[in-house]
């Protein structure tokens, strides 16, 4: 039976990750057990959890995990109702620093944002503008 590939090279991981990063990188018990839950009735602790500043981290984060053979789960408010925001793996929380809205065309009705938007943001940005996003 084959490892679990996050279970190969924990540490290796961890030390070249921690190095390379400008924001988090958090493997402490309670960080890990916060995300281990969303709405949903699983519980995952992952590996650990990268908050990060800019989209340097971003990437760099997905090229270690790639060479680590990590699996990165990407989470935004923690709301899915069937468990895609846990996993074993690096949870990769966007919502801290990249969460602006680079753009709103009003003409053609749309916006440009980063990840960690959230849908209630916008909404409030574009509803000057007459406009919403669905569902409500």
């Amino acid at each position: 039976m084959m490892p679990e590939p996050h279970k190969r090279s924990n540490v290796d991981f961890e030390n070249e990750l921690q190095g390379k990063l400008q924001g988090q990188f958090l493997t402490d018990r309670l960080s890990r057990l916060l995300y281990s839950t969303d709405a949903s009735s699983y519980q995952i602790e992952p590996m650990g959890v990268v908050i990060p500043t800019n989209i340097d981290d971003v990437v760099t984060t997905i090229k270690t995990a790639v060479q680590h053979g990590v699996s990165i789960i990407p989470r935004g408010g923690g709301t899915s109702l069937s468990g895609q925001g846990i996993g074993k793996g690096i949870i990769l929380d966007v919502t801290p620093h990249l969460n602006q809205i680079l753009e709103i065309n009003i003409e053609e009705q749309w916006a440009r944002v980063q990840a960690g938007v959230s849908l209630d943001q916008l909404n409030t940005a574009v509803k000057l503008h007459g406009l919403m996003v669905g569902p409500d």
